[in-house]
């Protein structure tokens, strides 16, 4: 075989084989270095904060469900590369898919029930089936997103971020004080159908879940540079040698 188709195959494999880690996707991760007394998101293992809803050391209730999330107005514009929720209490096998679904820049939290019904027509900007498996109750879960689960969101839409259990398990989040645009919504029920809604947990009060939404770096992954060069240098040395 040619030693430049050789040397340019095996360049090719490199950078698919670095290139899987943009696959769309969700990796769960634990912060053990973010408490329920921290006043602030320290952004490690997530990354840049892009918006925190509530600060750890403000939550004072629990809501939640087999559907439960956080409705949220974007305050400013940038690529989601994690989601970090203050998780309570799980029960069941803790199977979820993440889902995400913008509402619009016209849409506001109502006062009471419902927050929010679907009309069928809603898409979410998540790859289907996009799977988490919960550990365990009380941590702070950060969900790191690659590839297409890297979504844009733009500033002043209202979006809903939430958990869907899968095998009738039950999440409930750390919740803080009542805030508006923001509120923990649970459903019974699969979410995003025709006629389902979005309740307010609990007493109906809109409350403000601990979460925080940390940016994506712009940045493409420096292995994929290098990978890219070495395979360059490699083509023009056979160049040279051949010449």
């Amino acid at each position: 075989m040619n030693p430049r188709i050789r040397i340019l195959g095996l360049s090719t494999s490199l950078l698919a084989a670095a290139c899987m880690s943009s696959y769309a996707g969700v990796t769960l991760s634990i912060d053990t270095t973010t408490t329920q007394g921290s006043t602030s998101w320290g952004g490690s293992p997530a990354g840049t904060l892009a918006q925190s809803i509530s600060t750890p050391n403000t939550q004072n209730s629990q809501d939640g469900g087999v559907s439960s999330g956080v409705i949220f107005k974007a305050g400013s514009s940038f690529t989601l590369g994690a989601v970090e929720i203050d998780e309570a209490f799980l029960t069941g096998g803790g199977n979820f898919n993440l889902v995400l679904y913008d509402f619009g820049s016209s849409y506001s939290l109502p006062a009471g029930n419902p927050v929010y019904s679907f009309t069928g027509s809603e898409v979410n900007l998540f790859t289907a089936g996009l799977n988490v498996t919960l550990t365990s109750a009380n941590q702070f879960d950060v969900f790191l997103l690659s590839g297409a689960d890297r979504v844009s969101i733009n500033s002043g839409d209202s979006y809903w971020f939430g958990l869907v259990a899968t095998d009738g398990s039950s999440l409930t989040w750390e919740r803080g004080p009542i805030t508006a645009n923001q509120d923990i919504a649970v459903n019974g029920v699969a979410v995003g159908g025709a006629g389902t809604v979005l309740n307010n947990g609990g007493t109906g009060a809109n409350r403000t879940p601990v979460a925080a939404f940390f940016a994506a770096s712009p940045v493409p992954e420096p292995s994929i540079f290098a990978l890219a060069g070495l395979g360059v240098t490699a083509l023009l040395a056979f160049r040279r040698r051949s010449a």
